[in-house]
């Protein structure tokens, strides 16, 4: 099943919180970013470059000290207009984990459900 798909999105709940990423395409030098949201089966990230869909790249997520390493694949990616930096385009990306061990998938999931003890979910359809 695919991270974008309607039954992924009631099965896995995410929330936003900037956990710091650093994304690798093939090829390419890492880029150091923050999560936008975040579940067990993928994440959103947005970044000065544009990753191209269906690209795989290897994700260090730092949601403890140590990171979670995994692989994952461009599902989407959209530009928009930045709202820090004035006349700057970003990217927005949807990045399924797709080589990921199910006790970090476990692990994301129990912080996420943290952060929503504080924080409401985030709308899937929203996102």
């Amino acid at each position: 099943m695919e991270w974008h798909n309607e039954q992924e999105k009631r099965r896995f709940i995410r929330t936003e919180f900037p956990y710091t990423v650093v994304v690798t395409c093939q090829g390419k030098d890492p880029i150091s970013t923050y999560t936008e949201n975040i579940s067990a089966v993928g994440v959103k990230v947005t970044t000065r470059q544009q990753f191209e869909v269906t690209a795989l790249v290897d994700l260090e997520i730092y949601v403890s000290q140590d990171p979670i390493k995994c692989r994952g694949k461009v599902i989407w990616s959209t530009a928009r207009e930045s709202t820090c930096l004035e006349d700057t385009l970003v990217f927005d990306s949807g990045i399924e984990f797709c080589d990921i061990r199910e006790k970090d998938k476990f692990f994301i999931n129990q912080c996420v459900e943290q952060v929503l003890r504080v924080k409401p979910p985030v709308d899937p359809d929203e996102s």
